[in-house]
């Protein structure tokens, strides 16, 4: 377990953006420290929902690892609630532990969306800031990536390029005869003016994102801004096998059996869903 977790460790440092907050081994530091028996199975998942850790206990995994970063941490403010409470107390008593790269793992250097826009070829990436105003008046800043290409490619061939590599469908628009060079890639977009900003960068050709809000996916047809809509779910369960394929290529000597839990539905922990 503990070369699992040393690679893991090695992972988020290899990032630029290694979020040393919510990172790391969230539950069970003892029992992988002290345990001396071998690994025999391991769930890799974007969020540590019911489902995930109902299934952990059925086919008795010693760890999860998950992108996201779960919190069992009560505060004055922040009360825990039953769910994650009951999510936590099995996790305990299975001795089951947790690992988790943390959402900054996505934006990093090497990490979640460079491997995204790696297998899109996109050779030349990094990171993008967008300042806007939410609707409290409060700055705000999302980050995203950008890749470029050596040579352009069409909207449609691009599209095609993404059916070979997903299992779902998805929604896209623009004009067939679009050349693209350069791309942003976003988890989410939630505020119109980020199109705004997004249409005046000349070196931008479409946007890849997860979710969108109804005003934004308004404003992106508005300035007929060629897109490519996943879906959050979509996205995070295709970066689950660059998790699993880089532990597979590194630790290749009693390596346990690595399963990744996909997603349907988008419910986590944090309201008792899935």
């Amino acid at each position: 377990m503990s070369k699992i977790i040393a690679l893991l460790d090695k992972i988020r440092v290899e990032s630029s953006l290694n979020d040393e907050q919510t990172g790391g081994v969230i539950l069970g530091e003892d029992w992988i420290k002290n345990s001396k028996t071998k690994m025999r199975k391991c769930l890799i998942v974007a969020h540590l929902t019911r489902k995930v850790v109902a299934t952990a206990m059925k086919e008795k995994a010693e760890i999860i690892i998950t992108i996201y970063s779960p919190s069992f941490t009560q505060t004055d403010s922040n009360k825990i609630p039953q769910a994650k409470m009951e999510l936590f107390q099995n996790l305990v008593q299975n001795k089951i532990a947790v690992y988790s790269l943390g959402e900054n793992w996505l934006f990093s250097e090497q990490g979640g969306f460079d491997y995204f826009l790696s297998m899109l070829d996109f050779d030349y990436r990094h990171k993008m800031d967008f300042d806007f105003i939410d609707d409290l008046h409060n700055k705000r800043t999302v980050m995203c990536r950008y890749g470029e290409r050596k040579n352009k490619i069409q909207l449609k061939d691009l599209v095609q390029l993404l059916y070979q590599h997903l299992e779902y469908s998805f929604k896209y628009s623009g004009y067939n005869q679009t050349s693209i060079k350069g791309v942003v890639l976003f988890n989410e977009i939630v505020n119109k003016n980020i199109i705004y900003k997004i249409s005046e960068n000349v070196k931008i050709n479409a946007v890849i994102f997860g979710d969108i809000d109804y005003e934004s996916l308004q404003n992106i047809r508005l300035y007929k801004i060629p897109y490519i809509h996943l879906s959050r779910r979509i996205l995070e369960n295709a970066l689950l096998r660059k998790i699993r394929r880089r532990i597979m290529e590194e630790v290749s000597i009693d390596l346990p059996e690595l399963k990744v839990v996909k997603q349907e539905e988008f419910g986590t922990t944090f309201n008792g869903e899935n």
